[in-house]
């Protein structure tokens, strides 16, 4: 079947398996319970190019290719924004930063300003110093956006 072959292309893909008179049991026997679930009574996920491999020899009557979910980034290192000494009053913003498949901010914007100027650049200048390890799709790293709430409060 051409659609097998474009799983084995190193896609983010997981193709679904509408499977015809083979039981649960028998499909898990051969392929590793890490490397499929079971979507419905007929379906199966698979997750590798080796369960793929094992698959192929059951009564396949259709596959279905779906993207894998984008798993967020974690923060890993952290600065805190400076809160500047010239304002009186505290203010909240959310800034979303572009993380790249390296883990490093690649871009900072302000997605919702606080109104003042300075408490925008102090958490957008913070902000880009963070680490993270970096979004992932299955096994590959991709860069996506990651949302941060900033609060800066007077005491």
């Amino acid at each position: 079947m051409t659609a097998k072959k474009l799983l084995l292309v190193n896609v983010p893909l997981v193709a679904v398996l509408v499977i015809a008179g083979v039981s649960a049991w028998n499909i898990s026997r051969n392929i590793a319970p890490n490397e499929m679930t079971f979507r419905a009574t007929n379906e199966v996920v698979v997750y590798s190019e080796k369960a793929m491999a094992k698959a192929e020899a059951l009564p396949i009557q259709k596959i279905i290719l779906v993207p894998m979910p984008i798993v967020a980034p974690k923060v890993l290192f952290q600065v805190l924004p400076e809160f500047p000494r010239s304002v009186k009053d505290g203010g909240a913003l959310v800034v979303k930063a572009l993380v790249s498949s390296s883990g490093d901010v690649d871009r900072v914007e302000v997605k919702s300003s606080s109104g003042n100027g300075s408490l925008d650049r102090s958490a957008v200048s913070a902000i880009s110093k963070w680490k993270f390890s970096p979004a992932r799709r299955g096994a590959a790293a991709v860069a996506s956006w990651f949302t941060v709430p900033v609060r800066f409060e007077t005491k």
